[in-house]
């Protein structure tokens, strides 16, 4: 029986590289193409798709948004993330937000087919060091560890910062008052072991955060 699966991904090249791929098997008798999270969920209103392979770094909303918003829609079929941030941090994300696989776009993009393949056979496929790091606590010794400390509006605030958007910038992106915001700046800190916003920002760009 073919499968349908939706390509979410605001680079045209990584779609078409994609679709490429897919289309090399003939599992696939329909393949969608949306270049954010809110087009995706329109076209998924009338049209039925059992696996969505979703980019992490969606404009407008997240990956990890996109796919809470299917979750809460009764969404049925199979996810799979792509990104090209630090697979150790993400990966691990992915799995914990309910994904089926995750693949780094820095490694050779080919496997996405393989992955599809067994994504949609109800196997998961995630990095082999994402459920050994699952198996044990984050070391706070470890910076790329300190990161997994992060949730996801965290790590969003993060990004948010990194960037330059003041406190009100980012309460007026996330919904939320400048106080939270502020709750969030002292919270990131201590978890990550920083200091300051200059500190978090080397640290972001070190450990391929943003």
């Amino acid at each position: 029986m073919t499968k349908s699966v939706m390509i979410v991904d605001d680079h045209p090249a990584i779609r078409v590289a994609i679709r490429a791929l897919l289309s090399q098997s003939n599992e696939f008798s329909t393949i969608y193409e949306s270049v954010d999270g809110s087009e995706a969920l329109e076209t998924l209103k009338n049209n039925t798709v059992d696996l969505v392979i979703i980019d992490i770094e969606l404009p407008n909303f997240d990956g990890f948004s996109l796919l809470k918003k299917l979750q809460q829609r009764g969404f049925s079929g199979k996810s799979l993330f792509l990104s090209a941030k630090n697979e150790q941090v993400f990966a691990v994300r992915a799995l914990q937000a309910g994904a089926n696989g995750f693949i780094s776009k820095n490694k050779d993009i080919s496997e996405i087919l393989f992955a599809a393949q067994n994504v949609l056979r109800g196997y998961s496929f995630f990095p082999s060091e994402t459920l050994t790091q699952l198996a044990g606590q984050p070391s706070s010794h470890d910076p790329v560890n300190r990161a997994r400390l992060l949730s996801e509006r965290e790590i969003n605030v993060l990004r948010y910062l990194v960037n330059g958007l003041s406190n009100k910038q980012i309460a007026d992106e996330m919904f939320i008052s400048n106080k939270t915001v502020s709750t969030y700046k002292t919270r990131i800190l201590t978890k990550l072991g920083l200091s300051s916003v200059i500190e978090l920002a080397d640290y972001a760009h070190t450990h391929n955060l943003v």
